[in-house]
């Protein structure tokens, strides 16, 4: 894949996502941090997320990574979600380089497990999609 063109920008289903992690954080406590995978210039979209209100942010650059495909991507991000540790992931629904839509779900999946909708509820957290074990 040639992403040269692009122009490192956060794409709008990113920012949603960014937005719900942000409300998320603000109304149950913790703290947000980005994971970004891209050439240098995606150093740009990590700025703009931290000033949004992100707490902290992780940047894979590898040169090894130029031009992966949708399945090495997500395991480069599982991989990196794996080693800076999480509770609740919150993803946009594609990139829009790509576009294969299938990235999110395969990192969550290979991070430890997937969910197709997640919220809080009355001090409790509610999920609906994959387990972990597959049911």
């Amino acid at each position: 894949m040639d992403r040269a063109s692009l122009d490192g920008l956060i794409n709008e289903l990113d920012e949603y996502a960014i937005e719900e992690g942000l409300k998320l954080a603000e109304a149950h406590g913790g703290e947000v941090t980005i994971l970004s995978m891209g050439p240098a210039r995606a150093a740009d979209s990590v700025r703009k997320a931290l000033s949004m209100g992100a707490d902290k942010a992780v940047h894979v650059l590898d040169d090894g990574l130029a031009g992966s495909d949708a399945l090495a991507t997500s395991a480069a991000l599982a991989a990196a979600l794996r080693l800076t540790g999480f509770d609740l992931v919150v993803l946009g629904s594609e990139s829009t380089d790509a576009r294969t839509g299938g990235g999110a779900g395969d990192a969550g999946r290979a991070a430890g497990g997937a969910a197709a909708d997640a919220g809080v509820e009355g001090g409790g957290g509610r999920v609906d999609g994959d387990h972990p074990a597959g049911d």
